[in-house]
């Protein structure tokens, strides 16, 4: 019994002091910035001052949504609704989101990005509800996945990786040049690809998205790239 209503106390609405709203306020301040600490250290597009702007801006939004329905008179049994104002953020933070997707060369990178932006953005709210240890621990969590999952990742290769690869040619002509044997041969799974032809001075460029399999050996493909006919450049991206 008593713990039922500890866990109601702590998903009841409340609405929060001057003071307690200045604690929000501060705890958001760090929580948004431990995110931001960990993107900024691996330098992300959306760093330090972004994941603080974005935690410290979704607390303020709550308390808001909090204290407006009390400013127009709402009552314990009137209580107004609370969570308006303050679903617009996730809707808002969306365009925040997508900003910083970058869509390039048939690659989409940000996509980590982004998440941790709406994530960010939930703490915030979080903490603006006054739920201090969920939005604590949620942030824990997420540094450690951002941290300890890219390691796996980066380490051992879980379900493969995405490259990006330009092959440059000196002819137009590359029907016959065996580029999908050699990356079959080396495990690899093409995703995407596009070729861009110069017809005035013989030249042709093609543009890959690939998945390499753990099994993949990149020097030992790249050798067998360069080893092609009539190539004249070639480029691995991340």
């Amino acid at each position: 019994m008593a713990e039922s209503n500890i866990i109601e106390q702590l998903f009841h609405y409340s609405n929060p002091t001057l003071w307690e709203s200045i604690v929000r306020i501060i705890l958001s301040l760090f929580l948004g910035g431990a995110i931001g600490l960990e993107r900024e250290r691996k330098h992300r597009a959306a760093g330090l001052r972004t994941f603080t702007l974005i935690c410290l801006g979704s607390t303020i939004a709550m308390l808001l949504s909090i204290w407006t329905p009390w400013m127009l008179g709402a009552s314990s049994n009137n209580p107004g609704d609370p969570g308006r104002i303050a679903a617009q953020v996730l809707t808002g933070v969306g365009f925040l989101g997508a900003g910083a997707i970058i869509h390039t060369k048939g690659s989409i990178q940000g996509l980590t990005t982004a998440a941790g932006i709406w994530v960010s953005a939930v703490i915030g709210l979080t903490v603006g509800a006054g739920l201090y240890i969920p939005a604590i621990f949620c942030t824990i969590v997420v540094v450690a996945v951002l941290n300890s999952f890219e390691r796996i990742e980066l380490n051992h290769h879980v379900g493969g990786y995405n490259k990006l690869m330009e092959i440059q040619f000196g002819t137009a002509d590359t029907e016959n040049i065996p580029i999908k044997e050699i990356l079959k041969k080396h495990s690899v799974s093409i995703i995407t690809m596009s070729s861009e032809y110069n017809l005035k001075d013989d030249l042709s460029t093609i543009t890959m998205q690939v998945r390499m399999s753990s099994r993949t050996s990149e020097s030992g493909l790249t050798k067998e790239i360069k080893e092609l006919p009539k190539i004249t450049g070639f480029k691995f991206y991340s």
